[in-house]
């Protein structure tokens, strides 16, 4: 089985292609180009460089969110077209906890983070040991201070990855004990990520449903700040 999976939550673009014995192709681009620009592109040089027509894959998978508001609905809206044109199964996964299963190596509790500005992070954590792993953190938004004292209050060693970590360094770093702070491969996301834990549920039959694949952006977007503030002038 052939899965591609695209991860359009963050600046940095990237496309993977995986089958149940290995990665066939990646790439990964940041650059002046909206992903609107650059996604399929990126898509095309990376199936014929495999030498893999559309027509084989099995599957298909998008990074669900948190992350970009404008990118998220742009590589949804691509797998979302591939599934429907070529009748194949279509699926998200969670952006941060995609995130964790990039430190498949640290044993302990694996938090991602990503800014989600006025001092909140988006963020989602695993719990790893010789049990396997389990999720301690769901997918969630959280103010710094409430993530800073959820940490102090953890006894396993604690490992922080993505783009967060470095924007609220030096208050995460206030932490008891101070966290361990993965390095720049482990900042964003990736399509690698995202394809193998697709894959994983496309091979046990999972059935897919595509409209309930939907950004997940734990926030709300500007324009619906905006709405509901006008709302509320407008009552008074």
């Amino acid at each position: 089985m052939k899965l591609l999976a695209v991860d359009t939550s963050s600046k940095t673009a990237s496309v993977a292609l995986v089958s149940e014995e290995k990665l066939l192709g990646e790439f990964t681009v940041q650059t002046k180009f909206t992903h609107s620009q650059s996604l399929m592109p990126m898509v095309d040089q990376m199936l014929k460089q495999a030498g893999v027509s559309i027509t084989e894959i099995d599957g298909f998978a998008a990074s669900m969110g948190p992350g970009s508001y404008t990118g998220l609905r742009i590589g949804i809206a691509a797998v979302k077209a591939f599934g429907f044109a070529l009748n194949k199964p279509v699926y998200g996964v969670e952006t941060l906890m995609a995130m964790t299963d990039q430190a498949k190596d640290k044993m302990g509790i694996i938090l991602a983070l990503i800014d989600a500005r006025r001092d909140r992070v988006y963020v989602a954590g695993i719990q790893r040991d010789a049990q396997g792993e389990r999720v301690v953190l769901p997918q969630q938004a959280m103010a710094i201070e409430d993530l800073i004292r959820w940490i102090d209050e953890q006894t396993d060693p604690v490992y922080l990855l993505g783009e967060g970590t470095m924007r609220y360094y030096e208050e995460l770093n206030t932490a008891q004990p101070v966290p361990n702070f993965l390095s720049k491969r482990y900042m964003t996301p990736t399509a690698r990520t995202i394809a193998w834990l697709a894959l994983d549920r496309l091979m046990a039959g999972e059935v897919a449903d595509p409209d309930r694949l939907i950004p997940c952006y734990l926030a709300k977007t500007q324009a619906e700040r905006e709405l509901e503030e006008r709302r509320k002038k407008d009552e008074n």
